[in-house]
């Protein structure tokens, strides 16, 4: 496990808040190829800390302000379990997303002096997140966005033990935790309606990339749920800032910034450059290739974004596999 030397970070902009940020995500199992331009995009954020908890060791240089911490999915559930005071079973690793609004609790040995804490995924490649996050909303607000892939919370004992609040409409979080109810707890089905229904300020502004998942048989392009789509788009990342770039009807190139790109169940070929050897990347179906900020033409952006069938070899493999994964529950029985 490594940390690097950087010896400066790019320095945040006069409107910037003060507030630390603690960012956790537990991922287990290896680490996806593209991790280092993960780690490289969160390293633009000197004011928020990733701090991750895995099995996993990596074998290249860190950013200063992202941490790997040792744990298991074991460890995991008997540290919720003993901040919770209830049972907690975390059969497997898709089952982290049930227990993340319990995190804020459970680790507050690491979230000692900072403001906030949130939760995280690591499929994403992220922007400026303090353009974002504005002095007068953190302020004014126990809770920022409502993502399970971000999700900023106040640290302080009464929001951070708010999920547990017996709420109408709402799950029970002892039946969350020990894995006998299954819903989106972290997001709008769960902690959403709790704060609501107590009135504890909380905020959400669509300011991100979240991209449609590919389907069983296309890998499609990269379309944003919660914003506009256009016929020639694509998305990059450039010097700490992600945009949606799009040519307007008329023939003009527009950048749209987002806080973040996310990316869910998608894999990329490892990428073929370093992180600090380009200013920019762009971000696709086909993984990520160096962008520097070129005025692209119509094709050239359907050539970054491109829509595409799944190939029969992997549509009749990903079958195979989910046949043996419903054999196996079967047996199990």
């Amino acid at each position: 496990m490594n940390g690097n030397n950087l010896s400066s970070l790019p320095q945040c902009s006069p409107e910037v808040s003060t507030f630390r940020i603690a960012l956790i995500a537990c991922y287990f199992g290896p680490l996806p190829n593209y991790m280092p331009l993960v780690f490289h995009s969160a390293s633009f954020n000197p004011l928020i800390d990733w701090l991750i908890f895995t099995d996993q060791c990596v074998d290249y240089p860190l950013p200063r302000n992202v941490r790997l911490i040792r744990c298991t999915l074991e460890e995991l559930a008997c540290k919720i379990e003993k901040a919770c005071g209830t049972e907690v079973k975390i059969p497997t690793v898709y089952d982290v997303a049930r227990v993340r609004p319990a995190l804020g609790l459970s680790f507050q040995e690491y979230l000692r002096g900072y403001q906030y804490w949130g939760h995280v995924d690591l499929d994403v490649i992220y922007g400026d997140l303090s353009k974002f996050l504005p002095v007068e909303i953190l302020q004014s607000h126990r809770r920022i966005y409502c993502r399970g892939h971000l999700s900023i919370y106040h640290n302080d004992p009464e929001t951070n033990s708010a999920f547990m609040r017996a709420t109408p409409g709402a799950p029970d979080f002892k039946d969350v935790l020990a894995n006998r109810i299954h819903c989106a707890f972290d997001e709008w089905a769960g902690v959403w309606k709790i704060f609501r229904y107590h009135e504890i300020p909380q905020y959400h502004s669509e300011v991100i990339a979240d991209i449609h998942p590919p389907t069983e048989w296309r890998v499609g392009r990269f379309e944003a749920t919660e914003l506009p789509n256009h016929p020639h788009q694509f998305f990059y990342w450039y010097q700490g800032r992600v945009f949606q770039t799009y040519y307007h009807r008329e023939g003009g190139l527009f950048d749209r910034e987002v806080a973040y790109i996310h990316f869910q169940k998608r894999r990329f070929p490892t990428p073929t450059f370093q992180p600090s050897e380009v200013r920019g990347f762009s971000i696709g179906p086909d993984g990520f290739a160096p962008y520097d900020r070129a005025n692209p033409t119509p094709g050239e952006m359907d050539r970054l974004n491109p829509d595409r069938p799944r190939p029969l070899v992997e549509v009749f493999a990903r079958k195979f596999q989910k046949l043996k994964r419903k054999i196996g529950r079967i047996a199990k029985r």
